[in-house]
């Protein structure tokens, strides 16, 4: 009796195991998405959505679509031939018709599918700005670390000096953007956030104090989980024309804090910024 209940347990593992591997007919996935995180408001954006095939079956007769937060269909396009175990990229336009911060995802439809858990990417976090604006983008992100704001301290400070060639621009901030990835589910904290120029180019000499410097923000910001864009229009916007741009931020004594893994990209070109 013992042998044919060892036997039957061995059996019944080998048929659970081959079922899970079984390749579908029809099955396609919708598995990434790509485009500009910072549209511009009323500017045609393309945005590509790759699909592939994992089932057995070629297909030709399937439709992908581009939803905005609140699952809002904003495209839609006719997918190409693709056969098993191939991907394809769809490109979707869009024209944002607001400013503001919206998450964008794509969907595969194909009828008959037989795995509808992969027919969504993940979301790709987006903020729509005004037309006319340039964005200045300050590093590769290639590295993650709690700054500017260190959330596993009840207060921090950060600042940094960034150069006129990593900018490539001068005129009026309206607003900045920091890229989160947090592991938080939801977190904030009180900002308070000074900008400036200088002709130094580091701190080995000591921080530029705040009372050099002007205050553009101060309030509440929220963060997310996951890899998100944190977008802070500041109160009083920074006219930058000259020299070297200094930010200092503050995250304000709290009484609560969150986890040590609630990073932002970072990576400068050049030297990495003075904090603590």
């Amino acid at each position: 009796m013992k042998t044919c209940f060892k036997t039957l347990l061995l059996l019944c593992g080998l048929l659970i195991f081959s079922n899970s591997i079984y390749a579908q007919v029809n099955d396609l996935a919708a598995t990434t998405i790509t485009g500009n995180n910072t549209p511009g408001y009323g500017i045609p954006t393309n945005f590509t959505v790759i699909i592939t095939n994992p089932g057995t079956n070629p297909q030709s007769n399937y439709l992908v679509k581009l939803y905005k937060t609140g699952n809002i269909e904003i495209a839609c396009m006719p997918g190409p031939v693709i056969n098993p175990n191939e991907e394809a990229q769809v490109v979707l336009g869009w024209i944002p018709d607001s400013i503001s911060t919206t998450s964008i995802f794509g969907k595969v439809f194909l009828t008959g599918d037989q795995n509808i858990q992969n027919d969504q990417t993940p979301n790709l976090n987006v903020f729509v700005v005004s037309g006319g604006s340039v964005i200045c983008t300050v590093g590769n992100g290639s590295e993650q670390a709690a700054m500017p704001v260190n959330m596993a301290y009840r207060n921090s400070l950060f600042e940094a000096i960034y150069y006129p060639d990593e900018i490539g621009c001068m005129g009026v901030v309206p607003r900045i953007w920091f890229f989160s990835n947090f592991v938080t589910d939801a977190s904030h904290a009180n900002l308070n956030i000074w900008m400036g120029s200088t002709t130094q180019n580091d701190l080995s000499n000591g921080w530029i104090p705040s009372t050099n410097l002007a205050q553009v923000f101060s309030g509440n910001v929220n963060f997310t989980n996951g890899a998100s864009i944190v977008s802070i229009t500041l109160s009083t916007p920074f006219v930058y024309i000259e020299n070297n741009l200094v930010l200092l931020v503050e995250k304000v004594m709290s009484d609560s804090t969150s986890s040590s893994q609630d990073l932002f990209l970072c990576k400068r070109y050049k030297q990495k910024p003075e904090c603590f």
